[in-house]
């Protein structure tokens, strides 16, 4: 089987397909992605083959600042997410992905495309060529609101096409692979017709690598703290964190995700490291707590270890994902604007608890009972 995987060019859109593209190729199944700038050398770091579709982030972020309709989300971020479905994922950004995931197609002949839950082109790419779809999830269900809007966006690719618009721009015709524990998923995932639980299994690719990963001998606690890739550059967020955590009996992990950020941090507490990168999943093997901004990788990589959170969401899917959290006791949200050391680190505390530790453990093992990356791709070659 040739599967073709298409996504947005951000980190947090490939990541979590990594682990059952690698399922699929170990298989013996041949796996290439498409997607844009900058995000092929680390797909082909990690393995794979990757074509040019769509426009780069940077293209992305030009077009979208230029744009007027896009300025309720600059005053407020919780606005950022159903506008940029609406006006971007489904709107501006489907033709040119589409031109080239079509030239792509052509050329690789794949039997099964698989993408993203903000990826809308493959959909339509996909129905085009008479190709099975499968949607692969990367956090809780889109909210039923952004993703109707959202499809309503997409219908007139659609129509242009030739093509009868589907529901919720065809995101959730073909088979869905969800990665979300059941017991933290919306109710509103009834809607979808063809379910797949997948179980999400950490990044382990080569953009994680870094030098100088070292918490030294010390037996004290650690906390892991990042911001994610995206919008990791609030270094006042960070200095609010890492003062919150100072003189405390515990190392401090941080990963800035940016030199800057790094260097913008100094001086920083003497229980800090900070780096550019660390490899997430293998700090988090040796973390207590995590606080992050609540993306959907970087909370469900906690969940996996069984690691209780501080989540701190600043825009996009955090608040989404803060909302689908909080109510399980293994995470404790914190609001932004209103945020001080002295809540940082009463936060820290309450999720080292033993409810939180407990409650995050319960949902590590209900990601264990999950099906595996390799389950899941037996059951992609029956559908190709």
């Amino acid at each position: 089987m040739r599967a073709l995987f298409t996504c947005r060019p951000g980190f947090g859109h490939y990541a979590p397909m990594v682990p059952l593209a690698r399922a699929l190729q170990n298989a013996g199944h041949t796996v290439s992605f498409a997607t844009a700038a900058p995000l092929h050398d680390t797909i082909r770091r990690d393995g794979f083959e990757s074509d040019a579709a769509g426009l780069s982030h940077a293209e992305f972020i030009a077009a979208r600042e230029s744009d007027p309709r896009f300025a309720p989300a600059r005053a407020d971020p919780r606005q950022a997410r159903p506008l940029n479905f609406a006006l971007a994922f489904a709107g501006f950004e489907i033709p040119p992905r589409l031109a080239d995931l079509e030239s792509v197609i052509e050329n690789r002949r794949p039997d099964l495309i698989v993408h993203e839950t903000t990826e809308f082109a493959g959909p339509l790419a996909a129905a085009l060529r008479g190709l099975p779809a499968v949607t692969h999830s990367f956090g809780p269900l889109v909210e039923p609101e952004v993703m109707t809007a959202a499809g309503r966006s997409a219908a007139e690719h659609w129509v242009r096409a030739g093509l009868a618009p589907p529901d919720r721009g065809g995101m959730y015709d073909g088979l869905y692979l969800d990665i979300t524990p059941p017991s933290v998923q919306f109710a509103e995932i009834t809607t979808v017709p063809s379910r797949q639980l997948l179980r999400p299994e950490p990044y382990l690719g080569q953009v994680a690598e870094t030098s100088g990963w070292d918490i030294g001998l010390s037996n004290d606690p650690v906390v892991a703290v990042t911001l994610g890739t995206v919008h990791g550059k609030d270094t006042a967020l960070f200095r609010t964190i890492l003062d919150g955590l100072a003189d405390q009996d515990l190392v401090v992990a941080a990963a800035t995700g940016s030199s800057d950020i790094t260097r913008a941090l100094e001086p920083h507490p003497a229980n800090a490291r900070v780096h550019d990168w660390l490899p997430w999943a293998t700090v988090l093997e040796r973390a207590t707590v995590a606080v992050s901004h609540g993306g959907a990788g970087t909370t469900l990589a906690c969940l996996y270890r069984g690691v209780p959170m501080v989540l701190v969401p600043v825009a996009a899917d955090h608040f989404t994902n803060c909302r689908a959290l909080a109510p399980t006791g293994a995470a404790v949200v914190l609001e932004r604007q209103r945020l001080t050391p002295a809540a940082v680190r009463q936060a820290v505390e309450s999720a080292s608890s033993a409810p939180a530790r407990l409650a995050a453990a319960r949902l590590a093992a209900e990601i264990q009972a999950m099906p595996s990356p390799e389950d899941v791709a037996s059951v992609l070659a029956e559908l190709a």
